[in-house]
């Protein structure tokens, strides 16, 4: 018995110890806090800079950024990049790294990083980590050790606070870090901050925090005298603005909210209570402009009323004015020379002309009219002179300016007419309230009024690659609650290719809708070019451009065009055919024995289907007929012998494809109901596939090919732009992009062993994605795209090709979306682009809307 109450005694000391430990780890687990980045950072921080995906960040801008790329030929960001090569080489440690831009002393700012860990780490760890040198200097603040290290010659000073390393290069930073968390008076104390970074995005690239407060300080090494002078004003724009940060290849994108505070005045509450609308301006803006900077009101009266109220400006006139504004207004920097002599340009939507009229009679127009009656944004504009054209009213300080980029035709040449601002206008919403638009490479002479001399000398000297900044905007647009939207974006364009030149022109008897085919000449190993119009007739034209000779076929060609060796002695042949004959072609137009060949039920748009299965010039020639049949010939035009397949239960026509795969032949066809065969040589059937696919109308299928057939697979699209993949084994795989219409076109871009894309275009837009439904890039024609997308690789780097027959354009742009210079060019058809004539310079061939073939050079 005494046992027995001896091990209940035991048991209940153990069980009550295990009870008394599992409460109390767990009421120091619900009382364990983790510690806030914000919680260190001071609250009068300028700009902080948060990228959660660390790893991410890195690899998209040191693997595919091409602005990044650029940018590390200057000292400064190189040895930010060099500082992103060592915290890479540590990335699977890291959790999360937040840097911040402090004022020091003077006009002088300093930055300071906040390296979160995975795990806390160790002094010791950081010196490792950072590949620097220990020194023996260290001192205690609020009772953390601040050390200090040696990297690349400079000093830097840290201190471990649980997961972070608090790292600068001022120590007075990381002093200032420590005593924010001691006495709480860092950034999470900040009940504006935190208003702003609630709307902070997740799974972006990186978060961008501006305190307007404090802005100022980070132009003062950069700016001249006046302009520091004038920037003092952003101090009102706001309280703080939370942006997303997007990295994209020859993009940085940013987009945000914008938070201001009722207890001050603030500029961007001018605003408040107006809703974004349509620019219509910009149909007129000229695409001459250097920078605009746009206003869209939907209530002038209350744009007043909010003027007054926040500023010390008072609107003169403003229910006179209210009766003939129409709620836009733009300033203009127009470039009207070479030299770099700008003008300056007010521009206003009227709604009544004959009001505007009146009142500009009736007042004495002097330096401030503007501003008076506008507001600020036209402050130093002159109004010397102004013309009432259409529902435009424009001022500007002299009449030959009004004249020269507002004359008859003046919507012709608006910014609007510019695709590269309309690809690059895709940024945007389509509706705002403000709108600000920059060329930095036409601006040195805007930008001369605002920096310091020595800036400008830092400008000269790597202005190859600022000149590259092909355009910088942001948007603004009024949200509820004292919110403003914010997009900001800069577009990249690190061409520095010449313009395509024009090598030559041909004019057929008619116009050409066919795209051009490159025949080669095995006598001097140049390349001619082959073209058909729409009379039928055929022509065949030299390196040069010259008229070599012209033949009338029975019909317009269809399907492919082939160049084939038919006699196997190095001599080339053209195989081509129409809807009722097949015919072979020596390279003086002359048929070869047994051609044309008459197909007695016609051709489908098929037409020929080439396969030379051994590479040795043995040709198969696959027809499928109206009559469903499928008819195989040798180049000598016979029947080849043992062919057994007949028929197929719908017509045929798709292009045949041809795989090899384990030393086997697969002969895939598919019929307009989406019935597949798969054959052999001989015709017979080699898999059976039971599955019938839904193909949409505008394309064709393609052909993935893997180390077995049954890893094998047809790739293609159904109606409604659904990327489908059914394997040979009968299995079956899909993946959305977005919903396209029926009329889509669809590519894959098998071009090169990398992973292969698919490109797909949509009315006037073109879209690529990776095989993981990522878009890669984007780009918006001005009118439909009416062929095919092409892909083209040269120079080390590979471009799309797209055609708009209805606006008679070409258009040929980088895996990035950058468009080659001068592009895009005149052109209704497809295009080939190949040196044609060995001097190792790529040219392209294009038919035309006014009946001419022209060839390019695309010169390097």
């Amino acid at each position: 018995m005494k046992k027995y109450i001896t091990y209940t005694l035991i048991g209940a000391f153990l069980i009550a110890l295990v009870l008394f430990g599992y409460y109390s780890f767990r009421k120091s687990y619900i009382n364990k806090v983790e510690l806030s980045v914000y919680e260190l950072i001071p609250d009068r921080s300028s700009l902080i800079l948060e990228a959660d995906n660390f790893s991410d960040l890195i690899n998209k801008l040191k693997g595919s950024n091409i602005i990044w790329a650029d940018l590390i030929n200057i000292p400064f960001w190189a040895g930010i990049d060099s500082s992103l090569s060592t915290l890479g080489e540590n990335q699977d440690y890291i959790k999360k790294i937040t840097s911040s831009a402090i004022q020091t002393s003077g006009t002088k700012f300093e930055f300071i990083s906040y390296i979160e860990f995975l795990n806390p780490p160790q002094k010791g760890d950081i010196t490792t980590f950072l590949h620097a040198k220990s020194t023996t200097q260290s001192q205690m603040v609020e009772g953390r050790e601040v050390s200090e290290i040696s990297k690349n010659g400079e000093n830097l000073y840290f201190s471990v606070v649980e997961s972070f390393c608090v790292i600068s290069p001022e120590i007075s930073l990381v002093e200032e870090s420590i005593i924010a968390l001691k006495n709480k008076s860092s950034l999470n104390a900040d009940s504006d901050f935190k208003k702003a970074y609630q709307y902070s995005g997740n799974d972006l690239n990186g978060n961008l925090l501006i305190n307007f407060k404090a802005l100022p300080i980070l132009f003062n090494q950069t700016m001249n005298k006046r302009a520091l002078e004038r920037i003092q004003v952003l101090k009102q724009m706001g309280s703080w603005i939370s942006l997303d940060l997007i990295v994209k290849p020859n993009h940085i994108n940013c987009n945000g909210f914008i938070t201001t505070n009722d207890s001050t005045a603030q500029i961007l509450s001018v605003l408040e209570g107006q809703v974004p609308i349509k620019p219509s301006l910009f149909n007129v803006i000229p695409k001459y402009s250097s920078f605009f900077f746009y206003v869209g009101l939907s209530n002038f009266s209350s744009y007043v009323k909010s003027v007054e109220k926040e500023t010390s400006l008072s609107l003169k006139d403003s229910k006179k004015v209210s009766a003939f504004f129409g709620n836009e207004m733009a300033l203009l920097y127009l470039k009207k020379s070479t030299l770099g002599i700008y003008d300056e340009v007010a521009v206003f939507k009227i709604k009544d002309k004959e009001k505007a009229l009146s009142y500009l009679r009736s007042e004495e127009i002097t330096s401030d009219f503007l501003v008076n009656r506008f507001g600020s944004v036209f402050s130093g504009v002159s109004a010397d002179h102004f013309k009432i054209i259409d529902d435009l009213l424009i001022f500007a300080s002299k009449q030959e300016v009004i004249s020269q980029f507002f004359g008859s035709n003046y919507s012709a040449n608006a910014i609007t007419t510019d695709i590269s601002f309309l690809n690059f206008n895709d940024n945007f919403s389509r509706s705002c309230n403000v709108y600000s638009y920059m060329k930095p490479s036409a601006n040195k002479l805007l930008l001369s009024e605002y920096f310091s001399d020595k800036s400008l000398l830092y400008y000269d000297k790597y202005d190859f690659i600022f000149n590259k900044f092909e355009a910088l905007a942001f948007q603004v647009n009024v949200e509820k609650d004292n919110l403003f939207y914010m997009t900001v974006s800069a577009k990249y364009n690190p061409t520095t290719k010449k313009a395509p030149s024009l090598l030559w022109e041909f004019s057929p008897e008619n116009v050409v809708l066919r795209e051009p085919f490159y025949f080669k000449n095995h006598k001097n190993n140049l390349t001619e070019i082959f073209i058909q119009d729409i009379n039928d007739n055929v022509y065949l034209l030299s390196t040069a451009g010259k008229l070599l000779w012209k033949k009338k076929l029975d019909g317009q060609l269809i399907g492919a065009i082939h160049q084939v060796d038919a006699y196997k002695n190095n001599k080339y042949q053209l195989l081509l055919s129409t809807e009722n004959k097949i015919y072979l072609l020596d390279r003086n137009g002359k048929d070869v024995e047994n051609y044309p060949i008459t197909i007695e039920h016609g051709l489908t748009k098929s037409g020929i289907n080439l396969f030379d299965y051994e590479k040795n010039r043995d040709y198969r020639l696959l027809v499928p007929t109206k009559k469903n049949e499928i008819l195989n010939y040798k180049i000598s035009g016979e029947q080849v012998e043992g062919w057994q397949f007949e028929k197929t239960k719908k017509q045929v026509d798709q292009p045949i494809k041809h795989l090899a795969v384990n030393n086997k032949d697969y002969i895939v066809i598919v019929d307009s109901k989406g019935k597949v065969y798969v054959l052999d040589r001989r015709g017979e059937q080699r898999l059976e596939i039971n599955q019938e696919i839904d193909l949409s109308e505008e394309n064709e299928f393609f052909i993935s090919k893997s180390t077995s057939i049954n890893k094998s697979h047809l790739l293609y699209t159904d109606k409604t732009g659904t990327v489908n993949k059914l394997y040979f084994n009968s299995k079956q795989e899909s993946f959305n992009t977005k919903t396209f219409l029926t009329d889509h076109k669809f590519v894959v871009d098998n071009s090169s062993k990398e992973p292969i894309n698919y490109i797909f275009t949509q009315g006037s837009e073109a879209i690529v994605y990776d095989q993981d439904q990522n878009v890669l890039t984007s780009f918006r024609a001005d009118s439909t795209v009416s062929e095919h997308p092409k892909t083209f690789k040269f120079d080390g780097s590979k471009y799309l090709g797209l055609t708009s027959r209805l606006s008679n354009k070409i258009y040929l742009m980088d895996s990035f979306g950058v468009l080659y210079e001068t592009f895009p060019l005149e052109g209704n058809t497809s295009f080939p682009i190949k040196d044609i004539n060995n001097d190792g310079v790529m040219d392209l061939a294009v038919g035309t809307a006014d009946g001419t073939i022209r060839v390019y050079s695309l010169t390097k």
